[in-house]
C-alpha cells in the first residue's frame, strides 16, 4: 500500500470524528438550556419550585435543629410532613 492511499481520507465517514461529535453534542445541549447555562434563569420551576425545594429545605432545617419534621407550618398554612410520602423524609439516601 502506498502512502498516497493512506493519506487520502475515507469517503463519507471521516468528517464525523470524536472531536466534531463532542462539539455537536455541546451545541445541542446548549441550545435548549442557554438561559440556564448563561445564568439568566434557573431550573427551579413548576412542581420542583413549588413543592420539592421548599420541602427539602424544611427537612434540612429540622434536621439541623434536631427536631422531628412531623408538621410543616410553612406549607399551605400547615400540612403534615412526615406522614406524607412524596416529601421523602424517611428515604434512606436523604
Amino acid at each position: 500500500m502506498s502512502q498516497d492511499a493512506a493519506a487520502t481520507p475515507k469517503a463519507g465517514g471521516d468528517w464525523f470524528s470524536p472531536g466534531r461529535f463532542a462539539v455537536l453534542l455541546a451545541v445541542m445541549v446548549f441550545i435548549p438550556f442557554a438561559d440556564v447555562l448563561t445564568g439568566a434563569r434557573c431550573f427551579v420551576a413548576r412542581d420542583f419550585g413549588l413543592f420539592c425545594y421548599p420541602a427539602a429545605s424544611f427537612l434540612r432545617e429540622c434536621f439541623w435543629r434536631g427536631e422531628w419534621p412531623l408538621w410543616n407550618p410553612l406549607s399551605c398554612c400547615g400540612a403534615p410532613f412526615l406522614a406524607q410520602l412524596n416529601t421523602l423524609a424517611l428515604y434512606p439516601p436523604r
